[in-house]
């Protein structure tokens, strides 16, 4: 086949394949402005999903630390209950002694103040007696 020839089966002439390879960059230029837009809004995404975590982690440690805190808590205020009651049943005990040793050295009172009058009594009954 000579040239001739090749261009009269040719159905696509020279300026539309030159206007379709335009249209093509055109849609090309399109394309890689929308991947860059897309890699920056990637790039957008990423800062701020690395933000959001350090976030987290801080927040995760924050309530890490607050846990750990209300067991220190926790244990002192049942360390102070103990103590607390330590010291409450052995002020009872005390304060019981105490009652009791009263009581006794009351009766112990009682008693000599019986056993003096008794005594006044006996002395005056013999004086008189004697007389």
């Amino acid at each position: 086949m000579d040239m001739l020839s090749a261009s009269t089966y040719c159905p696509i002439s020279l300026s539309d394949l030159i206007d379709k390879c335009a249209g093509l960059e055109n849609g090309a230029t399109v394309r890689d402005r929308e991947v860059s837009t897309l890699k920056t809004e990637l790039s957008s995404a990423k800062t701020e999903f690395s933000r959001k975590s350090q976030e987290v982690d801080r927040v995760e440690a924050k309530a890490s630390q607050l846990e750990q805190r209300i067991k220190e808590l926790q244990q002192d205020h049942e360390c102070q209950r103990h103590n607390f009651e330590a010291t409450k049943l052995n002020l009872e005990k005390k304060l019981k002694e105490q009652v009791k040793k009263r009581n006794c050295v009351k009766d112990c009172s009682y008693s000599s103040d019986v056993f003096f009058r008794r005594e006044i009594m006996e002395v005056k009954l013999a004086r008189c007696n004697q007389n």
